[in-house]
């Protein structure tokens, strides 16, 4: 009789959550990409510079594919799986660029974001949870200066008025890579990176602004090399996790040079701030800048590293084109390389929306690069 009722009630169950729930509309959508290029003498660019380097044949045929999945229950439900194909080399059968030898069949599939969009109903709090694409604010210079890029992290956008809003993220870039050693190092001990971001876009009549901060902490095996007992680097490289970015970004310039007798021993704290802003008052001329500055600091003072960079540009508008004036100043290193660096720090400001050739293809490629969470679009679905 208690197996039953047990049924019963299971039964129930499952039709009051049936009943509950909503169709979910999928909707697909993608890029498909060839490149057919032909160079010579590489050389003379000391390679890559003009989509080709030495160690490539002349003759070269590539394809990438993107396709974006999106999957809508309703207004407050939603989500996204974003997949990359390539980009592959026509007739190379190993990774990471091939898959594209006869036969066909190879790994070649990459996640590039999966996420979570919800609306807390009855308000304008939007959440995002996953891999998703996030990046600071940009009004001057060609793209972020600090950090962007795909990256796992909660995203939390709220709009307050017509004039104000506010978004804020938690991301973990870094974590559980470390395999330590044999000198007793713990696996994963000490080996994660989080960040912390907040953003206040203002907008006014001709006038946006958008002050932002950002807060860093990196444990001091999330760079290491598991080889040694002293701190070292990887290449660019981190435990197989491309790293080169972060690495190049959060310490001096070939800090590996250097004499580091004692490996980390503490997390390291970085911190940023900045503004950006614009001005379109006086059409047709926009006036717009970017300033940014970091801080990085370690338990060994020689890889501490803190600058700051600002842009202006200076834009008059055409009714055929548009003429601009762009001038950047930014902090140097000194001849101190004991002292650490004095340029400013950033984690990453690759964002992935390029070409074969690394050639910027426009701010949206069929709406792909549109759900960007921070940045000139700030709040997440729109």
């Amino acid at each position: 009789m208690k197996k039953i009722w047990c049924l019963l009630l299971a039964a129930a169950m499952v039709t009051g959550a049936a009943q509950a729930s909503h169709a979910v509309d999928f909707k697909a959508k993608g890029v498909w990409l060839a490149s057919f290029q032909y160079g010579q003498n590489g050389n003379f660019t000391n390679g890559g510079h003009t989509g080709y380097d030495p160690s490539e044949d002349e003759f070269e045929a590539r394809s990438r594919v993107r396709l974006v999945i999106d999957a809508v229950a309703d207004e407050n439900l939603s989500g996204q799986v974003y997949f990359e194909i390539g980009k592959s080399i026509w007739g190379k059968a190993e990774d990471p660029q091939g898959g594209m030898a006869m036969g066909a069949d190879k790994n070649i599939v990459k996640l590039k974001r999966a996420f979570i969009d919800w609306r807390v109903p009855d308000t304008d709090l939007k959440l995002r949870m996953g891999i998703q694409g996030i990046g600071l604010p940009y009004m001057a210079m060609g793209g972020p200066t600090v950090f962007q890029s795909d990256v796992a992290a909660i995203t939390a956008s709220y709009v307050f008025n017509e004039n104000a809003a506010m978004t804020a993220f938690w991301a973990r870039p870094y974590n559980d890579n470390y395999v330590g050693n044999a000198d007793g190092d713990q696996k994963n001990f000490m080996d994660n990176m989080d960040m912390a971001g907040l953003m206040v876009p203002l907008t006014f009549d001709g006038v946006k602004l958008t002050p932002w901060g950002m807060f860093a902490s990196i444990g001091s095996n999330t760079f290491r090399n598991d080889s040694s007992k002293n701190y070292a680097y990887v290449g660019n490289k981190i435990n197989g996790v491309n790293g080169g970015y972060a690495l190049s970004g959060l310490f001096p310039l070939r800090a590996d040079l250097l004499s580091h007798k004692e490996k980390l021993n503490a997390y390291g704290t970085a911190w940023w701030g900045g503004l950006s802003g614009e001005i379109t008052k006086w059409d047709p001329f926009r006036i717009a800048w970017d300033f940014s500055y970091g801080n990085v600091t370690y338990d060994d003072g020689s890889l501490n590293r803190s600058g700051w960079l600002a842009g202006l540009l200076l834009e008059y508008n055409l009714d055929w084109t548009k003429l601009g004036l762009f001038g950047w100043y930014s902090s140097g290193d000194d001849d101190n390389v004991g002292n650490g660096s004095e340029r400013l720090p950033t984690v990453s400001n690759d964002y992935g929306h390029c070409s074969f050739s690394g050639t910027f293809m426009g701010p949206d490629i069929n709406g792909l690069e549109r759900d960007r969470v921070i940045g000139n679009n700030l709040v997440p679905g729109t």
